[in-house]
């Protein structure tokens, strides 16, 4: 009996060494991660045939550089830039959305980026009304 409870005692040691091990090793990964302050950004109500733009800021919370492989705009209304250097842990920087007002109505457009980062993409919308 007593054999039973030191062997048992010895597994459930055993199986807390091993979780604890990977629960540390996941955390130790090698790898970026991309995160913005909003993804979202409403221009409200524009001017036809005015133009104006919106930085989104991000930052690389990983420990890995950041690399930006793309960023596809929705339409031939809007231009982005952004930074090709890899962004290296702990650093900051932005992607400009330049918008175009040039057809009247309400509009919605969503900017994916693909990077090297956890979860591979990333998604920015903007919105707003051309009057």
């Amino acid at each position: 009996m007593i054999k039973k409870i030191v062997l048992l005692i010895l597994i459930s040691v055993l199986h807390l060494f091993i979780s604890a091990e990977q629960s540390v090793s996941s955390q130790t990964k090698d790898i970026a991660l991309m995160e913005f302050g909003e993804t979202g950004h409403d221009f409200g109500k524009l001017k036809k045939g005015t133009s104006t733009e919106h930085s989104f800021v991000y930052s690389n919370t990983g420990n890995k550089p950041l690399v930006i492989e793309s960023v596809a705009r929705p339409c031939t209304c809007t231009k982005i830039k952004w930074n090709k250097r890899p962004l290296m842990p702990g650093e900051k920087d932005s992607i400009t959305v330049i918008f175009n007002a040039k057809d009247l109505g309400v509009f919605f457009k969503d900017i994916v980026i693909k990077t090297n980062a956890e979860g591979k993409t990333a998604t920015l919308t903007i919105k707003g009304r051309v009057e």
